[in-house]
């Protein structure tokens, strides 16, 4: 999945002061399956941040996105997964937790909190959660031809064509504003997940920031997570559920599976964003590469 080489370039920012310097690095996107990117981005100001990204090319006719199944008959809404359990048990090529879920049904299912729409067929229905729980929520709504948008929906939200959709909160980067909370306070320097969209609707990107890991990453405020989908290319975005849940998994050639970033915990969780799509094309030796293999052979049979 990584075998093409490629020079890996980076936006580095250094700000020096009399006795420390601060950096900021984000790096250039590079191809991980056909329609689909991966890059990362660190910082050390105003705390250790390791960033994850993955950017996902809608306009790919290869690339299709899923959410998680119901339960059917079963309580809640949804059987918990972890990441690993989710990319073996659907076969998508990438997977980012999901959406908040009330944590009174019992494991190892869950009730998820506003709108969950998978394969057109609506999981968990919308709901006021400004009303309900007072948060400002944002949805993610795909169509199956994969026309994507962020907006907040209520119960009266048309919903005709949505074919897959995420609810989380909050709704952090609104139309290029950043309406995250910078407070440095207890709860919001954590882990984070988040999904965002290019302002022309073409790109969606999947972001995680580690946290809870002293020396490595300790997590950010929903502000800087904000910051960071700007830093990616999103003009609209929403938090995901975060802290232990937050992880960013792919798939390998040969079926194997693991995480982009390094997660706080295993943790199953009640849903997942996961995308298809197609591996890699192999780029065609160049002819002056063939020309070199050709008298490589030539003098190869020579020696013989």
């Amino acid at each position: 999945m990584f075998s093409s080489p490629r020079y890996i370039f980076c936006l580095c920012v250094l700000v020096f002061s009399a006795n420390s310097y601060a950096y900021l690095t984000v790096g250039e996107w590079q191809p991980i399956f056909k329609g689909v990117d991966h890059a990362t981005g660190s910082t050390d100001e105003p705390r250790l941040q390791k960033v994850t990204a993955v950017r996902i090319d809608l306009h790919d006719p290869d690339v299709r996105l899923i959410s998680t199944p119901g339960n059917g008959g079963l309580p809640g809404d949804t059987t918990r997964q972890s990441g690993s359990s989710y990319m073996t048990t659907t076969g998508v090529q990438v997977g980012i937790n999901g959406q908040y879920i009330d944590l009174a049904t019992g494991y190892p299912y869950g009730d998820l909190f506003g709108l969950s729409v998978n394969e057109g067929q609506v999981v968990s229905p919308a709901q006021d959660l400004h009303a309900l729980i007072g948060v400002n929520p944002g949805t993610l709504l795909v169509t199956q031809d994969n026309n994507a948008r962020i907006q907040q929906t209520f119960p009266s939200t048309d919903l005709t064509g949505v074919w897959t959709a995420i609810e989380s909160w909050a709704y952090l980067l609104v139309n290029g504003v950043n309406t995250g909370d910078p407070r440095f306070i207890p709860g919001n320097i954590e882990p984070r997940s988040a999904v965002g969209l290019s302002q022309d609707g073409r790109y969606l990107i999947l972001m995680t920031i580690d946290g809870r890991q002293s020396g490595y990453s300790l997590g950010a405020t929903s502000f800087e997570e904000s910051q960071w989908l700007q830093r990616f290319g999103a003009y609209n975005g929403i938090n995901l559920d975060g802290g232990g849940s937050t992880h960013l998994w792919v798939s390998e050639t040969g079926g194997s599976t693991h995480a982009l970033n390094r997660p706080s915990e295993n943790r199953a969780v009640s849903n997942h964003l996961g995308i298809y799509a197609l591996p890699l094309v192999p780029e065609p030796a160049s002819a002056g590469m063939l020309m070199v293999l050709g008298i490589s052979c030539i003098s190869r049979r020579h020696r013989i």
